[in-house]
């Protein structure tokens, strides 16, 4: 396993966490942005937000970016869309530098870029790595921030899952630190069957056989989830689906499922 092939396979996290950073910061402004957003509107929340003299307007235009990056799900094509919400996290940031949220939207954008990346840019430009400082640093400012938690067991569990031992020696990851990280998550925000979900997808991608049964409870937990705007709607049916893909196929063919489906 070369550095170069742990830097891209790493990426931070897995996509599919996307759910726990797009809950938009409460931005002093504008409704109509929020609105938007929570509606999945997300390139019109995007365009008001932006234009808001606010960091944490700005951070929800960067959200809003992502978000639509994400539903597309096509990287290539919305690459532009990517390199705006950066540049916007990046705004957000140097207005407020205590910014929790400008952290974890430019973390979770550089993430998407490292796993997108060619080796030499990987290496150079150091996605994890930067990555994973932003998240400590968010940790740093705000301890209790489930979605921070639950992005540092993404990152623990991905540098391992693709990296191996050599990646987790590398980068100081672990399975304990990982499974804890999400295990914090989820006592911080019982409800939100975002953290619930995507614990269940690092299972499986750890070892579908093993961590079935708890995979499976997670599931379940997430699909009763109430959606309360467009992203956690997106988010309960998808576990609803990994759920039944478990039952009719097994916890090998949903960590496939899982593994394809990401950016």
């Amino acid at each position: 396993m070369t550095r170069a092939w742990i830097h891209r396979g790493a990426g931070l996290i897995a996509v599919a966490l996307a759910a726990m950073l797009l809950e938009p910061a409460g931005a002093a402004e504008p409704n109509q942005a929020l609105v938007a957003f929570q509606s999945g509107k997300f390139l019109e929340a995007a365009q008001v937000a932006r234009h808001t003299q606010d960091s944490q307007a700005w951070s929800l235009a960067a959200r809003a970016l992502l978000a639509q990056v994400l539903v597309a799900g096509d990287f290539r094509a919305n690459a532009a869309l990517l390199e705006d919400s950066i540049a916007l996290s990046q705004k957000a940031l140097a207005a407020d530098g205590d910014s929790v949220e400008a952290r974890l939207d430019l973390a979770f954008a550089l993430g998407i870029k490292g796993r997108r990346a060619n080796r030499l840019e990987a290496v150079g430009r150091g996605y994890a790595s930067q990555g994973k400082r932003l998240i400590d640093e968010a940790l740093a400012r705000d301890p209790d921030n489930a979605w921070a938690h639950a992005m540092l067991g993404g990152w623990n569990c991905e540098v391992l899952r693709r990296g191996g031992l050599l990646g987790g020696k590398m980068y100081g990851a672990q399975w304990d630190r990982g499974w804890a990280a999400f295990d914090k998550a989820l006592a911080l925000s019982p409800e939100d069957p975002a953290i619930s979900l995507q614990y269940a997808v690092a299972l499986l991608g750890a070892d579908a056989e093993k961590n079935a049964r708890k995979a499976r409870v997670l599931l379940a937990s997430a699909a009763d989830g109430a959606p309360k705007d467009a992203i956690s709607k997106i988010m309960i049916q998808e576990a609803r689906r990994l759920g039944l893909l478990m039952d009719a196929r097994g916890a090998r063919a949903a960590a496939e499922d899982t593994s394809r489906r990401k950016l």
